[in-house]
């Protein structure tokens, strides 16, 4: 399986896609202030808030 993910760090938005059948297809979508929980590592949670370094309560 591949994947390749497309990080906006300006806006701080991840696009996670995955080879199906030789294409690349979207297998996920995260804005900023989520959970970013990319499928080739199961159990890996990336929160983009603290990424950004954003504390939960700046909102």
């Amino acid at each position: 399986m591949a994947w390749y993910w497309i990080i906006d760090p300006m806006e701080l938005v991840v696009e996670e896609y995955q080879l199906v059948e030789g294409r690349y297809v979207r297998a996920a979508s995260v804005a900023a202030g989520s959970v970013f929980r990319p499928g080739i590592f199961p159990g890996l949670e990336i929160d983009l808030r603290a990424l950004a370094g954003e504390d939960e309560a700046e909102g």
